[in-house]
Order: C-alpha cells, then sequence, then structure tokens
C-alpha cells in the first residue's frame, strides 16, 4: 500500500469517533461535512491505487490490440480503427477538448476560425513513447526529419513544429481570396504509451447557421454577408462530409445553456446520424456556467438534460461536462523577446519566475497543462458538489470532467476492438493453418529429395530447354500473341482489311463446306449450278487471300487449280 494510502487510512481511524458523535447529533439523511471529508480522503487514496492498477491494465490491452491490429495489416485482413469525429460550433472549444483528451497540445486554438483544414490524429500505441512522438504526413511540411521507409511526405517533427505547421496553414487560408477551408487533412501521427490505436479528427467550426432561408435571401444581401454565407455554408458541408462516416463516433460539442435550443452542431450530427445513435454530446467551459445559474434547482435541471433525452431518445451518451484551462505550452522567451531553445532554458528560469502554477499564460511542458486540466475537473465538482450536495452530485458525477469523456471513449473503443477480434481471429486462425500446411509440404519435399531425384529433375528440365531452343532455331516456336503479337493472317481477320461484307444468310456457303482441299474449282462450280448459282463469276469475285495484295482469281485457272491452291481452303 503507498505511504500516502496508509497515512489516509491512519488519519480517518483518528477523526472517525469525532465523525460518529456528530452523525449522532444530526439527521442520518444528512453525513457532516467531517465525515464527507473522510470519505473523501479515503475513497481518494482507493482511487489512486485503482487508477495506477486500472492504468496498467489499459496499456496491456492497448499493447494487446496495437499487436492485433499490426498482424491484421500484416495480412491484409480487414480490421477498422476507432474513428472519432468532433464537430461543433466556432469557438466553442473543440481544439482545446481535443488537447485535454489526449494529454498534449499542438493545436492553434483561440476566439475566431482557428482550425481551417481538418485535422486527423492518427493515435498509435508505442509502450516506449512516455512523451508523443509525433510524425506530419503533408506535402507542404517542410520541417523535421525525414522518416526511412516511411509514409509519403512523412516527416518527423516536434509539437512545436507542428503546430507552427498548422499556424501557417490556417494564415494561408485566411489570405485565400477563393476559399476559406480546405478539405484535405493535415495527417499527424502520434505513438504514444497512454492512448490506444485510434483515429481522431478535429473539424472547422461551424460558422453561424445553414438554413433553406439564408440561402434563398443571397440576392438580398451585401457582399460581406454573402461572403459570410459562403464561408458558413463551406465549413458546414465540410464537417457533414467527415460526420458521414459510418463508423465514427461523432463528439458534437454544445456550449449552449438551453437544451432545447438545437445548436448548429446537433444539427449537423442529425444530418449525419438522424438518430444520434452515434453522437456523444459535450458540453464545455463549464466553469463558466456554474456561476451563471442562481438556484440549485437551475443547475440540476441544466446538468441532468432530461429534455436533451427526451428529444433524442438514442442519444449514444452525454451530455458530458467539461473545463479546460486556458494557457498554452510555449517555448521560453529570452529577454529580446526571442525563443529559447530547451537546453537554454534549463539554465535560465527567469522568463516563468514569480508566475503562479496556473496563470494562463505558459506551462513548461504537457505534464504541466494535464495536471490544469486535472484541477480544473476537481474545482468543477468541487463547486457542483456545493450547490447540489452529495445525493445530487452522485447523480451527475460521472459526467463531470475530460477524465470522465476519456473513460467513456476508452470503453466504447474497447467495445468496436472487441468487435474486431470478433472478425478479425477467425480470418487469422485460417492464415496461421494455412500457412502451417504450406510449410509441412515444403518439409515433405525437401525430405524427399535425394541425389538421384534432384539428377532426373534437372536432366528433364535439360531435355525440355534443349526441345524448345532446337523449336525456335527451326522457327515452329509457338509464340504467345500478347507478348510477340499476331500473325499477318490473324492481324488481317482481326482488321477486316480487304475483305467485303458477306450476308452470311444468303450465301452458299452458310452452312459448313461439302468439299475437300484437294476438289478442283469445276467441282465447286458444278455444285454451286445445282443450287441455283450457275453464274457465279458473274455475281461473284474470288480471290486468293495468300496473296497481298489479293489477286482476282480467273475462271479457267479455278476449275483447274484445286481449293487448297487457289487459297480459299
Amino acid at each position: 500500500m503507498p505511504r500516502r494510502a496508509a497515512a489516509a487510512l491512519l488519519w480517518a481511524a483518528a477523526v472517525a469517533p469525532q465523525c460518529a458523535a456528530i452523525a449522532a447529533k444530526r439527521t442520518l439523511s444528512a453525513p457532516s461535512a467531517l465525515t464527507a471529508a473522510a470519505r473523501d480522503v479515503v475513497g481518494g487514496a482507493r482511487d489512486r491505487d485503482e487508477d495506477s492498477e486500472a492504468a496498467a491494465n489499459r496499456e496491456r490491452l492497448y499493447e494487446a490490440y496495437n499487436s492485433l491490429h499490426s498482424l491484421a495489416n500484416a495480412y491484409r485482413k480487414p480490421f477498422e480503427v476507432p474513428a472519432v469525429v468532433v464537430v461543433g460550433a466556432q469557438s466553442a472549444g473543440k481544439s482545446a477538448l481535443v488537447e485535454a483528451l489526449m494529454g498534449f497540445q499542438f493545436n492553434e486554438v483561440g476566439g475566431g476560425t482557428r482550425t481551417r483544414r481538418p485535422i486527423a490524429l492518427q493515435m498509435h500505441y508505442n509502450a516506449a513513447c512516455d512523451e508523443p512522438a509525433c510524425y506530419v504526413m503533408d506535402d507542404r511540411f517542410t520541417g523535421g526529419t525525414p522518416v526511412e521507409d516511411g509514409a509519403p511526405h512523412e516527416r518527423r517533427a516536434t509539437l512545436a513544429e507542428a503546430r507552427r505547421f498548422i499556424e501557417q496553414e490556417n494564415r494561408r487560408l485566411e489570405r485565400d481570396a477563393h476559399r476559406s477551408f480546405e478539405a484535405r487533412e493535415i495527417v499527424i501521427r502520434v505513438e504514444y504509451r497512454h492512448c490506444p490505436n485510434l483515429v481522431l479528427v478535429d473539424t472547422p467550426g461551424l460558422v453561424g447557421d445553414v438554413t433553406a432561408a439564408d440561402e434563398a435571401d443571397d440576392n438580398r444581401d451585401s457582399p460581406a454577408r454573402r461572403g459570410l454565407k459562403l464561408q458558413a455554408r463551406e465549413a458546414y458541408e465540410l464537417a457533414l462530409a467527415k460526420a458521414k462516416q459510418r463508423q465514427a463516433i461523432l463528439l458534437c460539442v454544445d456550449d449552449h445553456n438551453d437544451w432545447g435550443l438545437a445548436s448548429a452542431a446537433r444539427r449537423l450530427c442529425a444530418d449525419a446520424d438522424p438518430t444520434l445513435a452515434r453522437t456523444v454530446v459535450v458540453n464545455t467551459k463549464l466553469d463558466t456556467k456554474l456561476v451563471q445559474f442562481s438556484g440549485a434547482r437551475d443547475v440540476m435541471r441544466f446538468l441532468r438534460a432530461g429534455v436533451l433525452g427526451d428529444l433524442h431518445p438514442r442519444l449514444l451518451a452525454g451530455p458530458f461536462f467539461t473545463s479546460v484551462p486556458c494557457g498554452r505550452v510555449a517555448a521560453p522567451i529570452g529577454a529580446g523577446g526571442e525563443a529559447m531553445d530547451d537546453a537554454r532554458s534549463g539554465e535560465d528560469d527567469s522568463w516563468f519566475a514569480g508566475a503562479p502554477a496556473d496563470d494562463g499564460v505558459a506551462y513548461r511542458q504537457d505534464a504541466e497543462f494535464r495536471a490544469a486540466v486535472a484541477r480544473a475537473a476537481r474545482a468543477d465538482a468541487s463547486l457542483v458538489r456545493a450547490k447540489l450536495g452529495h445525493q445530487g452530485f452522485a447523480g451527475v458525477s460521472d459526467r463531470l470532467g475530460v477524465h470522465a469523456l476519456r473513460r467513456f471513449l476508452e470503453k466504447h473503443v474497447e467495445r468496436q476492438y472487441r468487435a474486431n477480434v470478433a472478425r478479425v481471429v477467425p480470418l487469422l486462425r485460417q492464415e496461421r493453418q494455412a500457412t502451417e500446411s504450406a510449410l509441412r509440404a515444403a518439409d515433405e519435399e525437401l525430405a524427399a529429395l535425394t541425389p538421384e531425384r534432384l539428377r532426373r529433375s534437372a536432366e528433364a528440365i535439360a531435355d525440355k530447354f534443349c526441345r524448345a531452343l532446337a523449336a525456335a532455331v527451326a522457327g515452329a516456336v509457338s509464340a504467345e500473341t500478347d507478348v510477340y503479337g499476331e500473325r499477318l493472317a490473324d492481324e488481317r481477320v482481326a482488321g477486316g482489311a480487304f475483305l467485303a461484307p458477306v450476308d452470311r444468310t444468303s450465301s452458299p456457303f452458310a452452312e459448313a463446306s461439302p468439299f475437300d482441299a484437294d476438289d478442283d474449282g469445276a467441282v465447286v462450280v458444278r455444285w454451286l449450278a445445282t443450287q441455283g448459282h450457275a453464274d457465279c463469276f458473274g455475281a461473284w469475285a474470288l480471290s486468293d487471300a495468300t496473296k497481298f495484295p489479293e489477286r482476282a482469281l480467273d475462271e479457267a485457272d479455278f476449275k483447274r487449280a484445286t481449293l487448297q491452291a487457289s487459297g480459299l481452303w
């Protein structure tokens, strides 16, 4: 048992008699603050132990899924990697929420439209990466270092380099006179030990609302308003195209206080997922909303979101409530205003001197950002408990904080992986059985080989080669037409050169020929006369097809020569 947990249990044992005395004076339905504090301390110590064990089990599970995914890719078996598509209004906190879920900062966040190209995070479990290892796959990215045997345009980069590239792309599209967004994704592959294999797509924020009435009034709007509507439609169609992926979970980020009002993000999710059966609703910026409610009843109504359940009874999950602290993981700034590298910053901490632990300006590393996210969740939980009491808090505690959303997504990803296991494992077993059969056959063939058998095989191969060589020298080689081309006669027939169209229904040769190759032309002429074609040379022209150009046959010569000699056989 950890030392902190033991100390917590001793402290709880010491205050237990006091808790019992106070509880005897009060009603049993209202536990004292001291009892709640003791329960929280003991429970917190127990939760830390359970969290450590759960983290270890989670990593083992991630490693097993990663091995299964690698095997499926190696043998080209279908394996659907879980995907999460984040949609929401502009400045609703989508990018900040994605960073809080992942535990590291990589994107540009702030007011206005910040994300102008979808960002696809390809998370890949790697037990050796305590900190995220980032690889940018984009033809516009020139920083970092190239990766040998990697994907096209893949380059190893730091999170700061990836963030600068995203900011550059946003500035480029801001200056573009023809479009405000680009549908092509910025693909960033991240290897990390604290995340399973999944794809997380951060889409551009929705600008206003897109309705049929807005589209109908375009001709009466000013140029600036028409441009804003065009930008809104562009963002909506881009996010909708990403949300229509059938296997993806939709993370609907909403920052409204009234669940009865349908937000633009929820309308988009309904267009892509009419029943919201694969949609998870997340309400961000909880810390700014709690202070707006006057009473506990309003807070309870907002957190329970009964209206949302009535409107969407098949909703996958939610709403979850999150708060992400402000502040960025930034490089230290020197006295001259330049960015300092890690070596210099380690020697001089004056840039951070005097700043509080969570000053809303900068964190020195991602660990401080993760700690700030955890503190924000604890602060929200404390404020909700103070407003609702312990009984009311118990009904909503499992949906408070980024960690609650992350826990749900991990369980859902686990279910998807289990479904993949049910499909992929039988295919891999078949592949293993086929490979083992091939290996056994190869072993049997190798075991049966003897010098005498090898000599006979070599002689047979040599004899076959010699026969083929003699036939080739003699000109009797049977060449493949798709490699060496067709013969001249075949080309003439296929090309239709110098061949008159033949009416097979009226020709006397429509049926099988009654002649032999050594019959002369006189036999043919007599037979034609019996068929009512006595003046055959007047109606037709017989030609020798063995000559080029074809030679017309004379009647007298035709009667004396055989059919084979005349080229008609």
